[in-house]
């Protein structure tokens, strides 16, 4: 759904805006965003007209009097606005139809003005449950947040976040104000990421106020990026984000010329970006058609399987795909960023012929499956690495044996940095297969673990062992590694993500750099089953099953493969068991 917050031209009242905006733009917006102050009567006229005719209410409900006094939180939560928040109930209760509310937009900025964190809660609380005492059914509770994902702004976060319970729907306010310039993925990616990494992804999401500005070097960046918001939208980047309402507002010296026609470009742009969504939302969906030209090829006890996606996609957005392995029934569910039409089966036989069968799935479904592929034979190994639990393996810095498996990390030894390799060099190898369990748990959630793949030309060897905290025990050693990173460290973009490193920041050693990373993935703070596969200069990444990560990659001519990982001043456990290495 697409929404909008409109700014008044002149002596226009709300309802001119917002009839001027739709003329503007050639359709109804879905979503209607307005704010009030406390002691002023909402829903009025205009807004419970618009709601009868079809058009949802987002209201935000400001902290303020209209003679610009704070109301406190805790005098809210203590019950001495109770006729205020009764006298609200009954309007939005007599309206009929559900409203998302919102108490205190991004609370964050009114820390230490209305109140403590704590109070916020209370006060929201208290809201929300005078209205259920007043028998109110239909309003929506939704708390917006700023979005901001600096460790300073999480905490506040989570600080101030009512409870599940409380909650309906959880929004923020992203911007792309041009320092640095940001693609519409780009600006949202961030906390959304983070929602849905840290046990937030139940509730939908809504961009309560989002706005781009114009780029003085670029005229049509502006009008580029609602293209690209609506294809983001549109591929199904964000399936969790159900509302997406702009702030069509004016230049302020704090905030940004938000408006949708700052130039005719930009304005162009935005109501064709509308006109995508609008389609978008009310074409029926079905399951997708078979996925077509199915091919396999040979890799180290594995295959890579490419295919073209389905000419029909039940008019929905495809969200993954499926490939299974005959015979034998082996599967891996291609989940993205999409769209990726490539992927790797791990563990197979060699010398067993293997077919290959793939499905697609969308909204309404998964879809029929396509003709079998090509049969392929998993190669046999030139070359098989023992389990570092069958002894042989250098182990370098806080990396020990423990628990049937190699620990690289515990739980209590803060800035610490494990690695371990295989010491024997890997020559001419064209793919590898690569599997194993991984456990990170036990202290307070930091850094990471990462599968090394040294490059001996450049300086790796077995004895090298990287950078603490971000560097994940790899930044340093020459090569590229596959971060499992549960830390959002400087270049990183979330807090638990997948991620392809190829490098590290001179300036800062423990920044990496990243040339792919993937937050589509489970917590990472817990057991999986890992497979890397290396075929054809591309490198596949599956959790559980769940193919989560793809990236073309160029293996060293001489490879050492291990493992490492790294504390700071958070720690926890990091250890990998159950190995399986073989390069062809």
């Amino acid at each position: 759904l697409t929404g909008v917050a409109t700014h008044k031209v002149g002596t226009q009242t709300w309802e001119q805006s917002v009839a001027a905006h739709q003329q503007t733009i050639g359709r109804s917006v879905d979503v209607l965003h307005n704010y009030h102050q406390w002691n002023t009567a909402f829903p009025d006229s205009a807004e419970s007209a618009r709601a009868v005719a079809g058009q949802k209410l987002l209201l935000t409900w400001i902290g303020t009097r209209q003679d610009g006094t704070t109301v406190k939180w805790a005098s809210i939560a203590g019950g001495a606005e109770d006729s205020v928040i009764d006298a609200a109930a009954r309007r939005i209760a007599a309206l009929g139809v559900p409203v998302w509310l919102n108490f205190q937009n991004e609370p964050e900025s009114s820390i230490g003005v209305s109140g403590t964190a704590a109070e916020y809660v209370a006060a929201w609380r208290h809201i929300h449950d005078r209205f259920a005492t007043d028998g109110v059914t239909n309003a929506v509770w939704t708390p917006v947040f700023m979005g901001v994902t600096s460790d300073s702004k999480i905490a506040q976060f989570q600080a101030l976040y009512p409870g599940d319970a409380y909650v309906d729907w959880i929004a923020w306010d992203p911007y792309n104000r041009g320092n640095p310039w940001r693609s519409f993925a780009d600006t949202i990616r961030p906390f959304y990421d983070w929602l849905t990494a840290n046990g937030y992804g139940s509730k939908p999401f809504m961009l309560a106020e989002y706005g781009v500005v114009e780029d003085p070097t670029n005229p049509t960046a502006k009008a580029d990026w609602f293209t690209g918001a609506g294809q983001s939208l549109t591929d199904g980047e964000f399936p969790n984000l159900k509302v997406v309402s702009y702030f069509d507002h004016p230049d302020t010296v704090a905030s940004g010329n938000f408006v949708i026609d700052s130039t005719p470009a930009s304005l162009a742009s935005y109501s064709a970006y509308g006109q995508v969504l609008l389609t978008a939302s009310t074409t029926p969906v079905t399951t997708p058609g078979a996925p077509t030209a199915v091919a396999a090829g040979a890799a180290s006890s594995s295959a890579a399987v490419s295919w073209t996606a389905p000419s029909n996609t039940g008019a929905g957005v495809i969200t993954g795909y499926t490939v299974t392995a005959s015979p034998g029934g082996k599967s891996v569910t291609v989940a993205g960023p999409l769209p990726v039409t490539t992927a790797a089966i791990a563990d197979l036989t060699p010398g067993t012929p293997y077919t290959f069968t793939v499905t697609a799935t969308n909204s309404s479904g998964t879809g029929p499956a396509s003709a079998a592929s090509n049969a392929v034979q998993p190669q046999a190994p030139m070359a098989t690495i023992p389990s570092p639990t069958a002894g042989g393996w250098q182990r370098n810095g806080t990396a020990t044996l423990a628990n049937g498996g190699l620990q690289l990390t515990d739980t209590l030894t803060k800035y610490s940095a494990g690695t371990a390799f295989w010491p024997t060099a890997i020559t001419g190898a064209s793919s590898f297969g690569i599997s194993f369990d991984s456990v990170i748990d036990g202290g307070t959630n930091a850094d990471g673990t990462a599968l090394a793949f040294g490059d001996v030309a450049a300086g790796a060897k077995a004895t090298s062992k990287g950078q603490s905290g971000g560097g994940l025990g790899w930044s340093g050693i020459p090569g590229f590694a596959v971060a499992l990173d549960t830390y959002l460290n400087g270049t990183d973009p979330s807090s638990n993500f997948v991620g392809l490193a190829t490098g590290f920041n001179p300036a800062s050693i423990k920044d990496l750099v990243w040339k792919a990373t993937s937050a589509t993935t489970p917590p990472l703070r817990a057991p999986h089953h890992i497979t890397v596969v290396v075929s054809g200069g591309t490198l596949f990444v599956t959790v559980d099953g769940l193919q989560v990560l793809t990236s073309t990659v160029t293996l060293p001519t001489s490879t050492l493969v291990g493992f490492a990982a790294s504390d700071g001043n958070r720690t926890d456990r990091h250890a990998v068991s159950n190995v399986l290495i073989s390069a062809s």
